[in-house]
Formats: structure tokens, sequence, C-alpha cells
């Protein structure tokens, strides 16, 4: 782990960072479905959350371990991606330039909604 100090809201915050890309994608995960991060709204489910990012490939890793570490909590979530899935296949065009398989990956190749 890194640390440091940056600006934030105009006041020298400690900053830390993993050296490594994973143990940062689990914890955000795990923050998603343990519902420990400010400003959780628990109207909002891990699907609500994490659905506006499908279309980021840098959040793949994200969703995928959120899918897998909230257990029934992630109905929503697989079902939301499966339908993102569909739609993706529904356009042809778009889905053949970026993947002529039948998986749906990158999550970065879904198009906006």
């Amino acid at each position: 782990m890194q640390t440091g100090h940056a600006e934030i809201d105009n006041e020298l915050q400690p900053v830390y960072e993993f050296r490594h890309l994973t143990f940062q994608e689990y914890l955000a995960a795990r923050g998603y479905v343990d519902e420990q991060f400010p400003g959780r709204n628990a109207d909002h489910s891990i699907a609500d959350l994490l659905e506006p990012h499908f279309v980021d490939e840098a959040w793949s890793e994200v969703i995928s371990i959120a899918a897998a570490l909230g257990g029934r909590k992630s109905e929503a979530l697989l079902k939301r991606l499966n339908q993102a899935c569909e739609d993706l296949k529904r356009q042809p065009k778009r889905y053949s330039e970026k993947n002529n398989s039948d998986s749906c990956e990158p999550f970065g190749a879904m198009p906006s909604r």
C-alpha cells in the first residue's frame, strides 16, 4: 500500500493507494456489496449503483467481483447484466465490430442507455 496526501475540498487529506489494481477492485466491490461507502442510500440496490458503470471497461472487474460476492443481493444485477448483453446482441453491427463470440465482454463494449 502506498500512502501520501492529496488536496480534497481544499483540505490536505491522507490518500491510500494499492500497488496492484486487483486489491482496489476487490475492496470497491466489497464496499458496494457491504454498503460501506459515504452517501449510501438504502433505496438503491447493487444493480442501481453499478448499472451506470456497465459501459465503463474500467469497472468490469468491480462489477464481476460484486456479482460474485453479493449472493442473493446480486440477482437484479445479474438480470440487468444479462439484459444489457441481450440489448447489445440486438445491435449486430456494433456488436460484431467489438466481439465475434457469443460473449458480451468487455462491459465497455455495451451501448449507453
